[in-house]
This record gives structure tokens, sequence and C-alpha cells, in this order.
């Protein structure tokens, strides 16, 4: 069963990398200056293991326009810096928390 939720995460992985490679490319690309860079937290469930907090952070850095910069002291939040913040971050931050978290926990 974990095999199927390690296949779950990494395709869920993939689709997330091609998103963000486009996104990234269209905002290099684009005439504008809408660089709007900064830092964000993403709360973590206490259920979460060492190893499964090391894997999201991971992912959270292989994704292009974001990088893990630091997990609080108590464990309960990641802090990223994302390269161009914007009116869907919330939204995107919110499904990254629903979707990617459970996965993880389920896959480690």
């Amino acid at each position: 069963m974990r095999l199927y939720h390690l296949f779950v995460l990494l395709f869920f992985f993939i689709i997330d990398l091609i998103v963000s490679n486009i996104k990234i490319l269209l905002l290099a690309l684009s005439f504008k200056s809408s660089w709007n860079p900064g830092y964000e937290t993403i709360e973590l469930p206490k259920s979460m293991t060492s190893i499964q907090r090391m894997v999201f952070a991971h992912m959270v850095s292989a994704t292009p326009g974001s990088v893990s910069v630091d997990i609080s002291s108590d464990k309960r939040f990641l802090l990223i810096h994302i390269l161009s913040r914007d009116e869907n971050t919330a939204t995107d931050l919110k499904n990254l928390q629903s979707k990617l978290i459970k996965r993880v926990c389920h896959a480690f």
C-alpha cells in the first residue's frame, strides 16, 4: 500500500513541477516587471515525522520558484521563499498544504 502512495506522490509532484516550470517561464518571459519575492510560512501537522518533514522541505525546494529556508524550533512551521507572490499565492499554498503534505504522510 505504501508503494501505491509513493507512486501517487511522485505523479503529483511531477505534475506540480511541470506547472511550476511553466509559471516561472511565463514570468521570466513577461515584459512587465511582476517579480514580487517574499517569504511565506506553511503550517506542518504535529503528526509529521522528521523524515516526512525533510521530504516535504526537499520537494518544496525542488519546485521552481520556491525554496525551503527554515523549520521553526517547534517543528510546526516551514518558512519558504517564493520568487513571485501574487493573488494566487494563498490558494497555491493551501493546495500544497492539503495535497502534498497528505501524500507525503501516506507515502512515508
